[in-house]
């Protein structure tokens, strides 16, 4: 037997073996994509992010193994900045909350203060009588007595 012989049998396995595999692997990139849109379409708000993430991923080297690909990416990519945008509204309302109750906290420190300089005001106002005017006279009276 020739060498020709022994190789055209070979090539040919060695063929068929890659289109088998070049079919599994486009059939897997078809049937990939088909899942990432069900999966898309049944997202809703509170669908994990991290899945957005590995789907956009795994789009994009399905794009480059030439699948067309490129209308799932762009939804994807509108449903994270739609997501973004949700969850910057929810952030944002969530500060406004903290805002107030500390604006409620300051306010009723403000009338906690207030109250005792009214007291403090009250107690001054007592110490400060007509008759306690001669108070240095009288510390001093004490300071000087006799043991």
């Amino acid at each position: 037997m020739s060498s020709a012989a022994v190789r055209k049998p070979i090539s040919m396995i060695t063929f068929h073996m890659a289109l088998e595999h070049a079919l599994a692997v486009g059939l897997g990139i078809i049937t990939g994509t088909v899942k990432i849109a069900a999966a898309i379409r049944a997202t809703n708000l509170t669908t994990f992010r991290e899945k957005f993430s590995t789907w956009s991923v795994t789009l994009k080297f399905f794009q480059m193994l030439g699948m067309n690909a490129g209308f799932l990416q762009a939804r994807l990519d509108q449903l994270i900045r739609f997501d973004f945008v949700e969850n910057r509204n929810k952030e944002a309302r969530l500060e406004r909350m903290i805002g107030e109750k500390k604006i409620r906290d300051l306010e009723r420190n403000l009338l906690n203060a207030k109250e005792e300089k009214k007291r403090l005001d009250a107690e001054i106002e007592a110490l400060n009588s007509p008759a306690d005017e001669n108070r240095e006279v009288m510390y001093q009276e004490l300071a000087q007595a006799p043991w």
